[in-house]
């Protein structure tokens, strides 16, 4: 096993004993265009390099972050903390991303690029409001606020553009 495949294994082990259920997701395959072979005076193009998902989909529009439904096949619903069921997971698939279930020991408010940064700031500043959980950037660029779990679902705060509430079964 491969030094990030271990990283990857000891940090879902290590969410699933602090009471997060995990789940293995898909996850980020290079893919090349522009590929061409070597021309007659010896030299290469050079490729342009991109990241495409696991799922093999050309057009996934969830890279690398949807569950691995082959281990999975119920997605989040599916997500343990048993040390037993993690390992067997990423021993079958050692480079699979780690995806959290929120709900649990937290709530997540997901805000997407620009406008999603915008609408947040704009109410947070309209209530006096100020956040003191973790705050993650995500790989698309947006920003994941860790919050208490509140018991709520998975919904859209109303007139927040681009802002999302990941709770119980997200």
């Amino acid at each position: 096993m491969s030094r990030p495949s271990v990283v990857l294994r000891d940090a879902a082990l290590g969410y699933a004993s602090r009471g997060i259920p995990v789940l293995p997701l898909h996850y980020p395959l290079p893919h090349y265009s522009g590929v061409q072979p070597v021309t007659d005076d010896g030299q290469q193009a050079h490729p342009t390099v991109g990241a495409g998902c696991s799922c093999r989909d050309p057009h996934c529009g969830q890279v690398a972050k949807h569950p691995l439904g082959v281990l999975v096949p119920h997605g989040v619903k599916d997500a343990t903390t048993n040390r037993a069921r993690v390992l067997a997971w990423w021993t079958q698939q050692p480079q699979a991303n780690i995806g959290l279930a929120t709900g649990h020991r937290f709530d997540v408010l997901d805000v997407d690029g620009p406008a999603g940064a915008q609408a947040i700031r704009a109410f947070a500043d309209e209530h006096g409001l100020e956040s003191s959980g973790p705050l993650v950037r995500t790989g698309g660029g947006g920003w994941h606020y860790y919050l208490a779990p509140t018991g709520l679902g998975n919904v859209a705060p109303r007139d927040l553009e681009q802002v999302d509430w990941r709770g119980r079964g997200g």
